[in-house]
């Protein structure tokens, strides 16, 4: 049993919470690649277009039309332990019945010579029990030490549908606008990525999830995940992408309030990065069905 504040209460929280984040986004230069956020996506090798949480707000938007809980989630991972590269995001989530589900998100990836902050809001709407929609809208820095900072807006959309209770499929692209970073010297941009995938839960223990990822710079990814839940509070989980072969691995634990979890992956050539990522819960909000 845990305390739910007030209506009054939880809403100066909420605008407390939305300040601070907005303020801690832009002013680390420490950030987080939207592609990989919180240990449980990690751990599964990313294949997370048809997934429904908190985290949603970077893999599918579309998920969120399907949470029932005011959530909060944070999470990071350092890249390949000793690089001092940072992948970070804060995120929110609050479902209003039939109004569907808001989100604030901001993402941070980088060091002091290359960083990238993301920071926006998302919106997922469900219809019925099958169909979900989402987007986000973002506004986007790139920061290089000898070269000054860019920035930008942008957008995500995706969709998801629950061909049955156990098979769900998703679609999502992020970053349509194709925004340049520097269009004189390293004519580099921010990642454009489109993603379908494909979920399978069986005998609500196991889920296996497949997904085709086609950033346009880079080949084709897939990616494979495997997430395995022996026991009520606990979950077992792996993953693999075809880029570079890298593979992924990780356990969390899950409570009525709280979920902790762990994952790390393995880049043959640059070695591990490991992440951790924690998920509140506050409040269940009682969806009405369409």
């Amino acid at each position: 049993m845990y305390y739910i504040p007030k209506r009054n209460h939880l809403k100066k929280t909420f605008l407390v919470l939305f300040s601070c984040v907005h303020f801690f986004c832009l002013s680390i230069f420490a950030s987080g690649e939207y592609q990989s956020v919180g240990a449980r996506h990690l751990a599964i090798g990313s294949a997370s277009v048809t997934y429904s949480d908190v985290f949603s707000t970077n893999y599918n938007q579309a998920g969120l039309g399907f949470i029932s809980s005011i959530s909060i989630g944070a999470s990071t991972e350092i890249r390949y332990i000793n690089t001092g590269i940072y992948n970070a995001q804060i995120a929110v989530a609050v479902p209003i019945k039939k109004a569907g589900t808001f989100a604030y998100a901001c993402n941070f990836f980088g060091d002091k010579n290359y960083n990238e902050i993301r920071t926006g809001i998302a919106y997922g709407k469900a219809f019925g029990k099958k169909v979900s929609i989402g987007v986000r809208f973002d506004y986007m820095r790139a920061t290089i030490a000898t070269l000054g900072s860019k920035n930008a807006f942008s957008f995500d959309f995706g969709v998801q549908y629950r061909v049955i209770n156990n098979l769900i499929i998703g679609a999502h692209v992020s970053n349509p606008s194709r925004f340049k970073v520097d269009s004189q010297k390293y004519n580099e941009r921010f990642a454009t990525i489109m993603q379908v995938g494909a979920r399978y839960i069986a005998y609500n223990k196991v889920s296996i999830s497949a997904e085709f990822e086609k950033d346009l710079e880079h080949k084709p990814n897939f990616k494979f995940g495997v997430e395995y839940n022996p026991i009520s509070i606990l979950f077992i989980r792996a993953g693999i992408q075809t880029q570079n072969i890298q593979s992924s691995f990780g356990l969390g634990i899950q409570t009525k309030g709280l979920q902790i979890d762990f994952g790390a992956s393995y880049h043959p050539q640059l070695g591990f990065s490991p992440g951790i990522s924690l998920v509140y819960n506050l409040k269940k909000i009682e969806k009405a069905t369409e």
